[in-house]
This record gives structure tokens, sequence and C-alpha cells, in this order.
């Protein structure tokens, strides 16, 4: 039988993902609305959050893409520098 330390910690470990889950999918939302046309201020609106957390949202969003699109360039560089040592 696991003793209560480990089962508080399952039962944080899976509080922490649910938030995980529910911001990821708040982001998803946010994402959708925006392809939509819809501002910010609108936006902020049908999610029922302030504008503040609309505009944070989509600044963590841009930092992602941003970090996501220069791991990729790197590893592509890398790639290019690796495959021209073998070939020398």
């Amino acid at each position: 039988m696991q003793t209560w330390e480990e089962k508080i910690l399952i039962k944080q470990e899976g509080i922490a993902e649910g938030r995980l889950e529910g911001k990821l999918e708040e982001k998803q939302e946010l994402t959708r609305k925006l392809a939509n046309k819809f501002s910010i201020e609108q936006i902020a609106e049908m999610l029922e959050i302030d504008i503040s957390e609309v505009e944070n949202i989509l600044k963590e969003s841009q930092n992602e893409k941003w970090l996501e699109q220069n791991i990729a360039s790197e590893k592509g560089e890398v790639y290019a520098i690796v495959g021209e040592k073998e070939y020398e």
C-alpha cells in the first residue's frame, strides 16, 4: 500500500497536469478566435477573462513559436555542419 506522502504527490502531479491541459485548451481556443478575426476585447469577453490575460497568452504563444522556429533552424544548421564534415 502507498504511503500518504506518495498519495499526496500523485494527487499534486495530477492537479498540475490538469492545469497545464486547461491552459493549453485556453490557448487553442484563443488561437481559433483570433483566426476568426475576433478582436482581443471580443475574445476576452467570450472567454470571460481579462484583456491583459489574453495579451499575456498571446505573448506566451509568440515566444513559444519563436523558440520552436529557432530550435528547428539550429538543428538544421547542426545537421548541415555535421553533413559537411562527413563528406570532407
